[in-house]
Parts: structure tokens; sequence; C-alpha cells
């Protein structure tokens, strides 16, 4: 598969492989954790959290008081499943366009 990042700017498809996610400046490896993490980025999504919001550290309060209280922990457990692609840029922003 390919994704281009920044459409228009640099033409990727020479270098997709089969299994893989091919990006602007690299090819990713996409494993089975990585769909998993790609469900509960589009809970969080869902659930209201803005792009910017899923890649902070910790959801904001602001944004956790817009969900019934029943729901907190999901939205926590869901935030940990993301937490490995806050330091791995490529796979945050595949899943951010994956889930526009």
């Amino acid at each position: 598969m390919i994704v281009p990042l920044v459409p228009g700017r640099k033409h990727i498809l020479p270098h997709a492989q089969w299994g893989h996610v091919s990006v602007d400046d690299t090819t990713l490896v996409w494993r089975h954790a990585d769909a998993g993490r790609l469900e509960a980025l589009a809970r969080l999504r869902d659930a209201g959290f803005s792009e910017s919001a899923v890649a902070a550290d910790a959801p904001r309060f602001t944004a956790l008081q817009k969900i019934p209280r029943s729901k907190w922990q999901e939205v926590f457990d869901d935030w940990t499943v993301v937490e490995p692609w806050r330091s791995a840029k490529p796979w945050m922003e595949v899943g951010l366009r994956a889930c526009r």
C-alpha cells in the first residue's frame, strides 16, 4: 500500500512493497499490533479527540469532560494502545490519514 503523506510532492509507487506501507521517505512494516492501534486511534477520533490531541501524552481534561465518565477507562486504554505511535511519526501520520 502506498500513502503519500504530502500529496503531489514525491512519487513513491516505485518503492511499494507487498505487505508494507510505503510513505514519502520510508517503507513501514505494518504488523497485527498496528491494526489494533489503528482501531484504538479511530475510537479516539470518533470520541471527539482532534488529531493534535491524540498526539499528546495524555488526554486533555477539557476533552474528557465531553465524554461520559463511564467511557473514560476505554479512552485511557485506547490512549495506552496508541502510545508507541506517538514516538513513531510515520505510523501516526498514516493512522491519522486513515481515520479522516
